[in-house]
């Protein structure tokens, strides 16, 4: 699986600057501050042709509070793999959302018992949460679940092919992700879930 390959947003110092021992440092300051320094007096006198813009420290925290505001999306993560589990929830985080996991069903429960159906945004469930082909825990927890909360969206994955055939997967009614998917992949799949 390719995690961060193409990621939207993630740019290297080197894409921005190019190689940098063929820059010259003047190229790589900064753009000119609004306030200069009078050398002799010690004292700050604007600049009245740059526009006046707060510090840079006070844009930052500004920006971080009105992050802060915002509502995280909670996406719910179940698979009885542990890798999976991480990798997703590694990804998912990458991209601003909250991830909670889960194990099994009944771990699942617990989550939504803790936080209700309003405090989970996304459900991305593996079809087969335990051993052997014909239990399809996760399958039968998120048409339990989708009865129960018909505006939660859900995800189905599966490294089973033959999970396709499923009457929802094969309707549209339910996503489903065959492993092992691209992450530029699964990242569309929860945007357009998600409604974005």
């Amino acid at each position: 699986m390719s995690i961060y390959q193409g990621t939207p947003g993630y740019w290297p110092t080197q894409l921005l600057y190019g190689d940098l021992s063929s820059t010259s440092a003047m190229d790589r300051q900064e753009p000119s501050r609004s306030v200069s320094m009078l050398e002799q007096s010690g004292n700050t006198v604007e600049n009245p042709d740059a526009e006046s813009r707060p510090p840079r420290r006070a844009r930052r925290r500004r920006t971080q509070r009105r992050r802060s505001r915002r509502v995280q999306t909670t996406v719910l993560v179940i698979d009885d793999e542990e890798p999976v589990r991480e990798t997703l929830m590694e990804v998912l985080s990458f991209h601003g959302y909250r991830v909670i996991t889960a194990a099994s069903v009944g771990e699942a429960e617990e989550v939504r018992q803790r936080l209700g159906a309003e405090g989970i945004h996304l459900v991305i469930t593996d079809i087969h949460l335990t051993p052997g082909r014909q239990v399809r825990a996760g399958y039968v927890l998120a048409q339990r679940w989708r009865t129960q909360h018909p505006e939660v969206p859900v995800i189905l994955i599966s490294g089973d092919a033959s999970n396709q055939d499923l009457p929802e997967v094969r309707d549209g009614s339910l996503r489903f992700l065959l492993k092992p998917f691209q992450m530029e992949t699964f990242l569309a799949v929860v945007r357009e879930a998600l409604g974005r």
